[in-house]
């Protein structure tokens, strides 16, 4: 089982449209489920389990992780960005786990709150 949390995102739709469209059984996460479910149709209901979890709520990752093998996580940027992935990605580990790919494409800002978009100087005197 591969789960998949930002299945509403570009990239996210994308491999959830893929993997219907080679039968793989899939699990897509999201905070509001009924949104996903509707956004998926009728393809790929054979295939895609919708759960709800969050990826502030650790007791809402460990059930949606439970009896998969894999993980494709997709964030939004976010000024907790990397305390939340480094989270999930810790709890994947312990569920059970051996799989996970991360994407992330921030786009540069020096002055960005997001720490992986934004890049600090260091100053040689």
């Amino acid at each position: 089982m591969i789960v998949i949390m930002g299945a509403t995102g570009t990239i996210g739709s994308a491999l959830l449209e893929r993997l219907v469209d080679l039968g793989v059984p899939v699990r897509a996460l999201s905070r509001e489920p009924e949104k996903l479910r509707d956004q998926i149709g009728e393809k790929g209901r054979s295939t895609i389990e919708v759960a709800s979890a969050d990826a502030s709520d650790p007791e809402s990752l460990r059930r949606a992780f439970i009896g998969a093998s894999q993980l494709f996580l997709a964030m939004s940027n976010s000024p907790r960005q990397i305390e939340l992935e480094t989270s999930i990605i810790q709890i994947a580990a312990e569920s059970g786990i051996k799989h996970i790919v991360k994407i992330s494409s921030p786009a540069f800002e020096q002055s960005s709150p997001v720490a992986v978009a934004g890049i600090k100087k260091s100053r040689k005197g």
